[in-house]
């Protein structure tokens, strides 16, 4: 059951960031090729869960306030809390896509006949 980790969301990020490295390393190769069926539904619950991440904080980037949350801006023209909120939906908008093609791969692997090792 997750728990709620408001007070370690960077410290949780960073962890998740170090498993993803680890995951990416390590499928190379699937030496139990029935494991791909299994982890390629984990993958899709991983991009959805970055999908809700990203429109959370797309959320919360549209709704701070100078003054309350953030002291103006650094002199750049294209940084700020709108432009951030806008590139966090077209992010979004990119994970949904990329779960919608993770999932076909998954419904498209769930007919595969797999050995139980590789050969």
């Amino acid at each position: 059951m997750a728990i709620n980790e408001q007070g370690r969301q960077l410290e949780v990020a960073r962890e998740a960031e170090e498993l993803l490295r680890t995951l990416a390393r390590s499928t190379r190769a699937v030496p139990n090729p029935q494991d791909s069926y299994p982890l390629l539904g984990e993958l899709v619950a991983m991009v959805d869960h970055l999908t809700q991440v990203t429109r959370q904080l797309a959320h919360w980037h549209a709704g701070a306030e100078d003054g309350t949350h953030y002291a103006g801006e650094d002199g750049g023209t294209t940084g700020s809390t709108h432009a951030a909120g806008s590139a966090l939906n077209e992010a979004r908008q990119a994970l949904r896509t990329a779960s919608e093609a993770i999932s076909k791969a998954y419904t498209a692997n769930g007919v595969v006949l797999w050995y139980p090792e590789s050969r």
